[in-house]
This record gives structure tokens, C-alpha cells and sequence, in this order.
């Protein structure tokens, strides 16, 4: 069985994910690192889905668990496939100012912060990435 060649529809294929991808961080063991199956392409925590009605946004899932490595790598992927866009939540019961600095550090812009709507004994951020992209067009 033929696998897919685009996981997102457009973009990067999933062979040059892994060539590109692994050319910009060598010094990590990429293979084990990012995986993909059709819809979904994952580094490390941070799994992205395409973003309904929009062909140049994704969003990520993970967002509580993602470290510094996994943001560096969606920046770079969604770069060089032509997403421009990219949205994350953070839900958790203790402060957020950690998660806060790390998306900062890596270009993420704060869009809210409040109470959960759901359980207001949590705390929830939105970030958005805005990708001047290396990639232009599908």
C-alpha cells in the first residue's frame, strides 16, 4: 500500500519532512522524534491538524506538554510548508507563566488569558504564531 505523500493535504511531503526537517537539526535523532499519519503531522508533543475553512493555518495539539525543541521544529515545518498561521491553547490548573515564556520566547503572541470555561479552577491561554513563511503558495 502506497503511502500518502502530503500528511496535511499540501505542504511538505513526508519524505522531505524527514530530509529537510533532519538536515535542520542533526544533531537530534529526528527519526524517532516526528512521526505523521494522514491529517496530522507530529514533533515530539506538538501535533498539527489543519485548520478548517483556513489552507494557510494550522492548529497545535499539545500545547501543554511541548518544549522548546517541538516549537523550533513547528516553526521551521510550518515555514517551509507554507502555513503562515498557527493557533495553540493552554488549559491547566496551576500558573501559566512558565508555558507563557516559552511560547514568547519562540515568536508565539498571547491572544487571552483568563479562567477556563469549562472548569474555572483552570487557567487557559491562546497563542498565535504568525509565520513570515520561506514557502509561498501550495
Amino acid at each position: 500500500m502506497q503511502d500518502f505523500i502530503t500528511p496535511l493535504g499540501w505542504g511538505l511531503s513526508v519524505e522531505d519532512i524527514k530530509l529537510k526537517m533532519g538536515m535542520l537539526f542533526p544533531k537530534w535523532p529526528f527519526q524517532d522524534y516526528f512521526s505523521t499519519v494522514q491529517g496530522r503531522v507530529s514533533f515530539g508533543s506538538a501535533t498539527l491538524r489543519n485548520f478548517e475553512g483556513d489552507c494557510g493555518a494550522l492548529y497545535m495539539q499539545g500545547a501543554n506538554y511541548v518544549d522548546d525543541k517541538d516549537l523550533e521544529c513547528v516553526t521551521e515545518f510550518c515555514s517551509l510548508s507554507g502555513f503562515s498561521k498557527v493557533f495553540a491553547t493552554v488549559v491547566q490548573s496551576d500558573d501559566t507563566s512558565t508555558r507563557e515564556n516559552l511560547f514568547k520566547k519562540h515568536g508565539w503572541t498571547l491572544v487571552h488569558k483568563g479562567k477556563s470555561n469549562r472548569n474555572p479552577t483552570k487557567h487557559d491561554c491562546v497563542f498565535v504564531l504568525i509565520i513570515d513563511c520561506k514557502y509561498r503558495g501550495y
